[in-house]
């Protein structure tokens, strides 16, 4: 399973890609949009992981110490 990046390095790339895209298209372009959508990607993450780890890991029906006495 692929790891979620951490929001410092989607910040990172998003800010260095509208520059090069700024650059290209010799414009200047507002990233005020970048911090709204890290906010969000940074709540996001987390469920994200969860859910994607929740379908690789299922509980188990009879662990050893975790039996129900008979």
């Amino acid at each position: 399973m692929s790891r979620i990046p951490e929001p410092a390095l989607i910040r990172s790339t998003l800010i260095a890609v509208t520059g090069v895209l700024a650059f290209i298209l010799g414009k200047n372009i507002d990233v005020s949009w970048i911090e709204p959508v890290c906010t969000f990607y940074g709540f996001a993450a987390p469920v994200l992981a969860g859910l994607l780890i929740r379908r690789v890991v299922t509980p188990v029906k009879d662990q050893v110490g975790l039996r129900e006495a008979a």
